[in-house]
């Protein structure tokens, strides 16, 4: 390890009896006495041998991943200096334009590569009036569209009135209940149609709100598309779940109460997200058969001792209690999908009528235009915890399954634009690049065509 050496220059006194050390004149003045605050300490001192052993290991690990950082770093930088990420943040952030198009897209998980296209009117018949047409298809041959037009957006009391269909050749099912083993891995198609009408209102304190929303949705199940294999037919031949091959339909009713005091969906330090939803569903096709759900979800974020960095925390849980009926059909059961994910683990492993799950994020800008709440590009680790159950002794620690990662943000000036993700569990990684987030996710969800079955 290199020394520095500290070097001194003489510079000449003047001749006189009984001079000091230290004393006599020089060009800046008086040469004053030797003192500790006047000594350069060696920058780079010697470290003991107890001290190496810990130190060189560090910097061996450290190196690949600060050559990672450096890579990526500069590349960020040349992107930005090109205009590639502003051009990027322009074409899939939100537009103030009265009517056009976004574009979204969407890698990983259990979806395939794809993306999708909304067309939009912010203005129909009046400013307050909002409509919007949207497609999403991916390489897994999945097919979304959707329909809605909001209005009064912004007022005391707003409407939704909304449609949308979407069909899923490879929808996976293990079984049903936490000890749903991998090795059970089937596939059959999902095809889902719904139309619903929904109203909003806020209530007196800042960010509280009352919805109710009215639902038709139909949920029809068959043997999974071509190079899907294996079917249910061969995993679970003569126990298929419960309404496999069949047709669920049926109204359901809810009730929600919201509170949201978070400041920005960019970069929240602080504030949150409470919500408690109440459904009812009654079967209306061959199936007699009616249930309630219970949800309720809670959203937090911490600021941190540095400036942008934060914690954000979610909890939830969803209870269906059947009322009526032998069972529910399988295809209505609760399961981890957008946005309730454990992301460890591929979308639809685990499914049964409840579901509880813990999330933790570590956010810090990485990257940001001139200043940190500025567009750019976020870090973070993340953290699941989160099981199915079908009674409430079930849950238990062993039962939990757990998940962790890290991933970036692309954030522009009215909220994040994409993430790519990649988290670990005892199944092997999962990678997953979306233009949305599980935290805060879209409200208004018949607006925005989320899917409303299972109810979330």
């Amino acid at each position: 390890m290199a020394v520095a050496a500290i070097h001194s220059v003489s510079i000449p006194r003047s001749p006189g009896p009984n001079r000091s050390e230290g004393s006599g004149a020089s060009a800046w003045g008086t040469i004053p006495a030797a003192a500790d605050s006047l000594r350069s300490p060696f920058r780079n001192r010697p470290l003991p041998l107890w001290e190496k052993t810990l130190v060189y290991p560090y910097d061996v690990v450290k190196f690949p991943l600060k050559l990672v950082s450096d890579g990526v770093g500069a590349t960020v930088v040349y992107l930005d200096e090109t205009h590639v990420i502003g051009r990027a943040v322009e074409l899939l952030s939100p537009k103030v334009l009265t009517f056009g198009f976004l574009l979204s897209a969407r890698a990983g998980g259990a979806t395939g590569t794809g993306g999708g296209i909304t067309l939009y009117h912010n203005n129909v018949l009046r400013p307050t009036n909002k409509a919007q047409l949207r497609y999403e298809g991916t390489t897994a041959r999945i097919h979304k569209l959707s329909g809605a037009l909001l209005l009064r957006e912004g007022s005391s009391s707003q409407w939704t009135l909304a449609g949308g269909y979407r069909m899923r050749p490879n929808t996976r099912f293990y079984g049903i209940g936490p000890g749903a083993g991998e090795e059970q891995k089937s596939f059959f198609t999902t095809e889902l149609a719904w139309s619903g009408l929904e109203w909003r209102r806020a209530l007196g304190p800042p960010g509280l709100a009352f919805q109710a929303e009215g639902l038709y949705s139909t949920v029809s199940t068959r043997g999974p598309g071509q190079n899907f294999d294996p079917s249910i037919e061969q995993i679970f031949a003569g126990t298929p779940p419960y309404g496999y091959r069949e047709r669920s339909d049926g109204v359901t009713l809810s009730l929600s109460l919201e509170h949201e005091d978070a400041r920005t969906t960019a970069r929240p330090q602080d504030g949150g997200v409470r919500r408690i939803r109440v459904s009812w569903f009654d079967g209306t096709g061959g199936r007699d058969v009616s249930f309630l759900t219970y949800r309720v979800e809670l959203q937090q974020f911490l600021p941190l001792w540095y400036t942008q960095r934060a914690l954000a925390l979610r909890g939830y849980v969803t209870w269906i209690d059947l009322t009526q009926g032998d069972q529910i059909p399988f295809q209505r059961l609760v399961t981890n999908y957008e946005p309730d994910q454990f992301r460890g683990y591929l979308d639809f492993r685990w499914r049964d009528k409840g579901m509880l799950a813990l999330t933790a994020e570590y956010r810090f800008p990485w990257f940001a235009v001139a200043a940190p709440q500025n567009q750019g590009v976020d870090m973070y680790l993340l953290a699941d915890f989160g099981q199915v159950f079908g009674r409430t002794e079930q849950i238990a620690l062993d039962a939990m399954t757990a998940s962790f990662g890290g991933g970036f943000r692309l954030v522009g000036r009215r909220g994040i634009i994409a993430r790519a993700e990649v988290a670990f569990s005892n199944e092997g990684p999962v990678f997953r690049f979306r233009t949305d987030q599980i935290f805060q996710y879209m409200r208004g969800g018949l607006f925005y065509g989320r899917d409303p079955v299972p109810s979330r």
